[in-house]
């Protein structure tokens, strides 16, 4: 008899039940079952790994893109404007000379351009990520 090949999510839950604070096997997590149409899971893997590890950037920007394809667009903000800042606290550059906070910046700007041209009604302009007054 042959034994079931586990899935990724299966793989990747278990990882998590001997470490539960592995930022990347949660962060893996959280994308698979965003990928698989979970999103429930999703947002409770993100909100758990930031939770966890909120220095753990790229999850800023993937989950605010969770949530403005919920139309949680404030949410989505918030969590965009949060991931800048954590981003900023890495002022080493990278090797193509670019600091972690302006690749996180001009992604996340990029991505809210995107989902503002695919969802209308996500409110866009020039201060979109800046703090309302």
């Amino acid at each position: 008899m042959t034994k079931q090949k586990k899935t990724r999510r299966q793989l990747l839950e278990e990882f998590l039940s001997k470490q539960p604070n592995d930022a990347f096997s949660r962060y893996g997590l959280a994308l698979e079952c965003m990928n698989s149409g979970d999103t429930a899971a999703a947002d409770s893997h993100f909100r758990e790994l930031l939770e966890r590890n909120s220095g753990y950037v790229p999850a800023y920007l993937m989950y605010g893109q969770l949530l403005a394809r919920e139309s949680r667009t404030d949410e989505a903000r918030a969590v965009l404007i949060q991931g800048i800042g954590q981003s900023r606290q890495f002022p080493r550059p990278l090797r193509n000379g670019i600091t972690p906070f302006g690749a996180f910046s001009s992604l996340a700007v990029c991505r809210w351009s995107t989902l503002c041209y695919h969802f209308p009604r996500v409110p866009c302009g020039q201060n979109v990520f800046r703090s309302s007054p």
